[in-house]
């Protein structure tokens, strides 16, 4: 049989036809999927009974115009997968290609053409054949083939891009080819092929994660490939096959009071399965399907009530930020009589929308309701109410509302690192807001950065600070890339106080010239290295007693070893920094001492007095006979002659703490004596001649 790649606008209106331009359209196929975001169609994936597809197009109406899906990033080639519309994003799930099942997908965004994979982390098994409902934060899938039938399912979250598993207890038994419709806090699962053909279901709340079956009192007779759809109140079974017979009957479901009433017959078009279905607000229109049929029917469930007037009376704050809840206010008016019931639902054009069932009294006829949407992207949407009806009172929309959602830039991070002076800093200042449009500009608009630091376009903060200080204030705005067509472009601003520390300084070295001196010598001292412009100071830090200073010039005063720090100070970019050198402090030679012997020239058995000159410190006197021992003899500082002959005499003045000892020499000569006086006698001393005296 014949594919197709063609299409056409129905108007009810005027009960009419307008063909979709082909120029551009996807290719021919079915078993794709097509979904509305607002403003265009999505077509994605299918058959053309040769080739499965992960290709697809966007059809504008306004335009008539259609523009390709991209293909980067996009899930693998497939059909019977489901797509839901989140309000800014496609998410295609599961399907088959041949014989091979999917339990993948991904987030096609219109708005950038691109792909986000889905994780497939706790994700379902693979299947087709399945079901998907949007819930308005998850998508959930539910049953379909693996080739089993299956009666399992999962909640994706494409914020956090994770899977929760939905529970299996009280679930519909496995099926597939069956509908799954939301109804704005519960998906309700019906019909379908399972080990049978199907007439049950089951509602499932994802707030409990619990299963409530659908009676089975009143219920369509079992079928699959039938449409089903919610009008706000009720769920509408309508068509489908049962492996024997076509149906054109069916179904609506209240889920409010677990109860079936049967559509009419009268006027409906022929038995059929496959076909298509949507629901304009008021009521239902039926299109085509199996086999070969054209034809098309309008279903209006509350024709017999009274007419309503639905207005939206306030959505405040408008505008409202990204993220934030903005209140909702509807009111329905009846024409005779105030609704008691009925649910009223309040839909963007960009996909979001909120509801409630519990209207509260107002005046006259008029019923009032209250709901509240967070939207997460910005610029301006239509917001449009819409009252499902009851028995007594007919569905009704309210006129558009516009209204304006606009967003503030989060700079990050909340605070900036300190930096050093002269070391290179870099960081990156980043911006993200809810609804905003990368990429970013950034510009300090207020204070000063820290001088040689610089504040790229893209967020880099980068440089080497020339300057230490504390503290330097500025303030950094980020912009986004949001047109005015949004109310654009948004911004924010970060106010940030950096500290620049003063960076320490390259290595000092103290050095002493020389560094060993004697006791009272003198070493100047002096410093290589260092940074900046602080003034160089000494000080002795240990062997305080040995060593003294003035200036830079060190003075040995007691031996030993003195340790001398060096301190060069800090000046507005640098600390202080210091330096050690050790000084020896040696004993030091004394004075020239001289030696004296006084006479120097003695006769035997003399005396000469010996005495020094000079010499230094303390050290006692000494003398001693280093040569002609012989001649001479020394008693504490008295030499005698022992022998004639030359003595030589080594003074020696001792070492103290401070002093070297010293010696000198002094040579005595030591001569014959006198003998003592002589005295000669003759005895007699008077003789006659010729005699004799002794």
């Amino acid at each position: 049989s014949a594919v197709f790649s063609t299409g056409g606008r129905y108007d009810p209106a005027t009960d009419s036809w307008t063909a979709t331009t082909t120029t551009g359209a996807a290719s021919a196929r079915f078993y794709h999927t097509a979904l509305w975001t607002g403003s265009e169609m999505i077509v994605w994936g299918g058959n053309d009974n040769s080739t499965r597809f992960n290709t697809g197009a966007r059809y504008n109406p306004a335009t008539d115009g259609w523009m390709a899906t991209a293909t980067t990033g996009a899930p693998s080639a497939r059909e019977r997968q489901t797509a839901v519309w989140t309000g800014s994003e496609m998410i295609v799930w599961g399907g088959i290609n041949g014989s091979t099942r999917f339990n993948s997908g991904g987030r096609y965004d219109p708005a950038t053409n691109s792909w986000t994979a889905t994780s497939m982390t706790s994700a379902p098994s693979a299947r087709n054949i399945h079901t998907a409902v949007w819930t308005g934060s998850e998508m959930i899938v539910w049953g379909g083939s693996s080739p089993s039938f299956l009666s399992t399912g999962g909640r994706y979250d494409p914020s956090a891009d994770s899977w929760t598993t939905t529970s299996n207890t009280g679930a519909p038994s496995g099926r597939l080819l069956h509908t799954a419709v939301w109804t704005g806090s519960e998906m309700i699962v019906w019909g379908g092929s399972g080990s049978s053909v199907q007439a049950t279901g089951g509602r499932y709340n994802p707030g409990t994660d619990s299963w409530t079956a659908t009676s089975t009192t009143g219920t369509p007779s079992a079928r699959y490939v039938h449409t089903a759809l919610w009008s706000g109140s009720e769920m509408i079974i309508w068509g489908g096959y049962n492996n024997s017979t076509r149906f054109n009957t069916g179904g609506r479901y209240s889920p409010a009071t677990d109860s079936w009433t049967a559509t009419s017959t009268i006027g409906a078009p022929s038995e059929r399965y496959e076909h298509s279905a949507v629901w304009t607000g008021s009521e239902m229109i039926v299109h085509g399907g199996c086999c070969n049929f054209d034809d098309h029917g309008v279903y209006y469930p509350y024709d017999t009530a009274q007419n309503t007037t639905t207005t939206i009376t306030a959505d405040l704050p408008d505008p409202s930020m990204a993220g934030a809840a903005v209140a909702i206010e509807v009111s329905v008016t009846g024409a005779t009589t105030q609704p008691s019931a009925g649910m009223v639902t309040v839909a963007a054009s960009t996909g979001e929308s909120c509801s409630d069932t519990t209207p509260s009294a107002g005046s006259g006829n008029t019923a009032l309701y209250s709901c509240s949407i967070t939207f997460n992207t910005t610029g301006t949407r239509d917001l449009t109410a819409e009252y499902d009806g009851t028995a007594d009172h007919q569905p009704s929309s309210s006129a558009a509302e516009p209204h304006a959602v606009i967003t503030t830039l989060t700079v990050d991070p909340a605070t900036l690192a300190d930096g050093t002076f002269g070391t290179p800093y870099a960081t990156t200042i980043s911006a993200a807001g809810l609804g905003s449009i990368p990429p970013y500009s950034f510009a300090v608009t207020a204070g000063m950065l820290p001088p040689g630091l610089m504040l790229a376009g893209d967020g880099s903060l980068t440089g080497t600070p020339s300057a230490a200080g504390v503290p330097f204030d500025f303030t950094v705005t980020a912009t986004d890339s949001s047109g005015a067509g949004v109310g654009g472009p948004f911004s924010g601003t970060r106010a940030y106080s950096m500290i620049i520390a003063m960076a320490d300084q390259a290595p000092l070295t103290a050095t002493a010239t020389p560094s060993t001196i004697p006791f009272d010598g003198m070493s100047t001292l002096s410093t290589v290295g260092g940074s900046g412009t602080g003034a160089v100071t000494y000080v002795v830090v240990a062997g305080g007693s040995f060593c003294s200073l003035v200036g830079n010039t060190l003075t040995g005063t007691g031996v030993g070893t003195c340790t001398v720090t060096a301190t060069k100070a800090a000046d507005s970019n640098y600390n202080a920094a210091t330096a050690t050198v050790d000084v020896e402090v040696t004993p030091a030679d004394q004075a020239a001492l001289t030696a004296a012997a006084i006479p120097s020239t003695i006769p035997f058995a003399g005396m000469s007095t010996l005495s020094t000159m000079g010499g230094s410190g303390t050290g006692a006197v000494s003398f001693a006979v280093t040569a002609g021992a012989a001649f001479c003899s020394i008693v504490d500082s008295t030499l005698t002659g022992t022998g004639v002959g030359t003595c030589t005499v080594t003074a020696t003045k001792a070492a103290d703490a401070n002093y070297n000892s010293a010696t000198a020499t002094v040579d005595v000569e030591v001569t014959p004596a006198d003998q003592a006086a002589l005295t000669a006698a003759a005895t007699p001393s008077t003789i006659p001649f010729d005699g004799m005296s002794t």
